[in-house]
């Protein structure tokens, strides 16, 4: 009940539940999306280049306020 008076609340808020992975294919079950963040993750937290991390952080951003801006 708490959930659905929320999201009355909060309005219609799109969901955003597709992702690609290396190969520009859409991974479309959660067997394969949660692969790729994790290659994703894995790649972006495990690098010895500090401007690589910036730049992949910086990208996050952009792609989050075109995503709120929908």
């Amino acid at each position: 009940m708490y959930q659905t008076i929320n999201q009355f609340k909060k309005g219609y808020q799109n969901k955003f539940n597709m992702i690609r992975n290396k190969k520009g294919e859409l991974a479309l079950n959660t067997k394969e999306r949660a692969e790729t963040w994790k290659k994703y993750f894995d790649k972006l937290l495990n690098t010895e280049e500090p401007k690589e991390l910036k730049h992949e952080i910086d990208k996050l951003m952009k792609l989050k306020n075109l995503l709120y801006k929908m």
